[in-house]
């Protein structure tokens, strides 16, 4: 991404982003949208860095308006991490509900047999790793550490993202 689009995206976008989330929010009766929890033969877990929002999180994004909510997951984890996932290998996992945003859900899905694909490279993530769950970056959201400790002890997940 050229310097000039990272530029607008960190200065402009960092004040317009949030208005309009607050306007999109109070105008929308219910957002749905997805994350994956990738894993590799390793059993490192995929994290992507996003333009607009600090920290690591699991690779997803909104359902888009008449999408099935699997195949929103399989392209958002292609579009964010580069991963095409293999037929039938997306686990439904869990349906949260993110209490900061009033009306807002959140479908989690695991993912343990992909591809690798071509991540779509429109500046929206700005990083990509696989950490060691047990060893997670110090600014992996708190969302996504209380998903990934929920797998590693499959236990009950909780409501709330």
């Amino acid at each position: 991404m050229s310097d000039t689009r990272y530029l607008w995206r960190r200065r402009i976008g960092g004040w317009l982003t949030p208005a309009f989330r607050f306007y999109w929010r109070r105008t929308r009766a219910m957002t749905l949208g997805v994350r994956v929890l990738a894993t590799d033969s390793e059993g490192r877990i995929c994290l992507v860095r996003h333009s607009y929002i600090d920290g690591w999180h699991l690779p997803g994004g909104g359902v888009e308006r008449d999408e099935d909510v699997s195949l929103s997951a399989e392209r958002e984890v292609a579009e964010e991490a580069g991963l095409s996932p293999e037929p039938g290998s997306l686990t439904l996992a869990g349906v949260y509900r993110n209490p900061t945003f009033r009306g807002d859900h959140i479908v989690l899905f695991y993912l343990h047999s992909w591809v690798t694909c071509a991540a779509k490279e429109d500046g929206e993530i700005t990083d990509r790793i696989w950490a060691d769950p047990g060893r997670l970056p110090q600014d992996t959201s708190p969302a996504t550490r209380r998903r990934i400790d929920e797998y590693r002890s499959a236990g009950n997940p909780a409501r709330d993202w």
